[in-house]
């Protein structure tokens, strides 16, 4: 029999979860929890420095007539032709864009359970859980995934908030090579904090090959109680190189 914990990449996602309180929560109640940009632990990750806003005429002058054709208040349309023009909208983009990237919550995945350095830095130390998602089961909720690109040189690029107004996203979505051993894909959602998923959609659970007695019959009963279809595994402790395998509870 082949079970869906040989699968890796789209539609199956991975989540590195700690051995923790939090983890039991999101069990619990269904739900994965979207962070700030800035609880990320790359200090570069998502932040406005990335984003260069373009010195292009024309473009500047399209962006103030489409925030003016959006302002439907009188006082505040008023307010806002007095105080900016096409020559400085630009300051006011500049200032508008790290509050835009703050509203933001972002959920890491990877598309590899055996990473090793993920079950240490993200599992602590292989004590915690592997949570595998397939995608399909829940199409709303991991609607507009995109795979992390990792750059050798990560610069600034340039921004045109009139003809490629989606393109402000891409900051959330690039990375320093140094970190392209995670393999990530994201989720980017207009909200923070606790989202909830289907729970068809959480196909299997990895215990890590550390995790407690006491942890691991916490997870188990949890899993048993809340979801029907999934299964749970547990990481063997590696003793070849290259060679990881997981044992079906």
């Amino acid at each position: 029999m082949t079970f869906e914990i040989e699968k890796s990449g789209p539609p199956y996602l991975f989540r590195y979860r700690s051995n923790g309180e939090f983890t039991i929560d999101e069990l619990e109640n269904s739900y994965i929890y979207f962070s700030d940009r800035k609880e990320l632990n790359d200090p570069y990750d998502s932040i406005p420095n990335l984003i260069n806003l373009t010195n292009d005429v024309e473009e500047l002058k399209n962006s103030y007539n489409l925030i003016l054709e959006n302002i439907n208040d009188s006082i505040t349309k008023s307010y806002f032709t007095r105080k900016f023009s096409a020559d400085n909208v630009k300051d006011l983009i500049n200032e508008s864009l790290e509050p835009f990237l703050n509203q933001f919550g972002i959920a890491c995945f990877s598309i590899n359970p055996l990473n090793l350095p993920l079950w240490a830095n993200y599992s602590n130390n292989n004590k915690g859980i592997c949570l595998q998602f397939n995608m399909d089961k829940d199409i709303n909720f991991f609607k507009n995934w995109r795979p992390v690109t990792y750059e050798t040189d990560l610069k600034q690029t340039i921004f045109n908030p009139s003809t490629n107004r989606s393109g402000i996203m891409d900051v959330f979505f690039r990375k320093s090579k140094l970190w392209n051993n995670e393999y990530e894909i994201r989720l980017v959602k207009q909200k923070k904090g606790k989202i909830k998923f289907k729970k068809e959609a959480l196909a299997n659970v990895i215990l890590g090959y550390n995790i407690e007695p006491d942890y691991k019959d916490r997870i188990i009963k949890t899993i048993e109680k809340n979801y029907s279809n999934t299964n749970i595994f547990q990481m063997k402790r590696p003793t070849e190189l290259k060679t990881i395998s997981f044992t079906k509870i």
